[in-house]
């Protein structure tokens, strides 16, 4: 229990601190490149880095433990799905080995305002990854294509839901708690389930842990995954806790 609770507070810590931390991450994103070189620009760079990366895999991780970070979970595996699916699809539309090295906007907004050898460095490392990968032939085609099907797939469905369960209409369901369950993964966070009135919907750790069997309670439904993403207790009957 000690565990559970520590997740839970941990989760509420980074939901609280993700916008903040990447919207910070974003601006000296921007500011070091109006800092001379020096230790100065360096240590802005890491700190930038530091802020808009670090939230990014603890929000996909503690999605399931916190229903703020849930969204932000769903909506961080769409922008990578189309992310990833977009990039495949550039790599097999590529010619031989090497992408297309023809200046475009998103080359010329990274150069910005960077220095010659920052450029260098970073087409060093673009070259060295580049020279790692072996030539196309038609197995690894037919892999990229299988993979940017797939990625893509995943873009649209976690789209869907961030879309589906936060921004259209709730399902509004009223009645009294059965029973819940935990379903406990192997290489994945736990994810949790609760039943009302005999039917069984998804819900995150921290709006289950409240609830005790015989809680007269008002949810609000995502209409895209049956996860609920609101709950109110009415009336608290004490009976013998929810197992989880």
């Amino acid at each position: 229990m000690c565990y559970k609770q520590t997740v839970l507070k941990v989760a509420h810590v980074v939901y609280l601190m993700f916008l903040p931390s990447i919207g910070v991450g974003i601006a000296l994103g921007v500011a070091w490149r109006f800092v001379a070189v020096g230790p100065v620009r360096t240590a802005l760079q890491w700190i930038a880095s530091l802020l808009f990366f670090i939230p990014l895999p603890l929000a996909l991780y503690l999605g399931a433990y916190s229903s703020g970070l849930r969204l932000y979970q769903q909506a961080l595996l769409s922008i990578i799905g189309f992310g990833v699916c977009a990039l495949m699809i550039a790599r097999l539309r590529s010619r031989a080995s090497h992408m297309d090295d023809q200046t475009g906007l998103l080359k010329r907004a990274a150069r910005w305002r960077q220095t010659d050898d920052e450029i260098r460095k970073a087409e060093m490392t673009i070259g060295a990854l580049r020279a790692a990968q072996r030539p196309q032939g038609l197995r690894r085609r037919f892999a990229l294509a299988l993979g940017a099907v797939a990625m893509g797939g995943l873009g649209i469905y976690c789209g869907w839901t961030t879309v589906g369960d936060y921004a259209l209409t709730h399902n509004i369901v009223k009645g009294t708690v059965d029973d819940a369950r935990v379903i406990r993964g192997t290489r994945s966070p736990d994810t949790y389930e609760v039943f009302i009135n005999g039917r069984r919907y998804n819900i995150t750790l921290d709006l289950l842990s409240p609830l005790t069997r015989g809680d007269d309670v008002e949810a609000e439904v995502g209409i895209a995954s049956h996860t609920i993403v609101s709950i109110r207790r009415n009336v608290h009957r004490p009976q013998a806790g929810v197992g989880r």
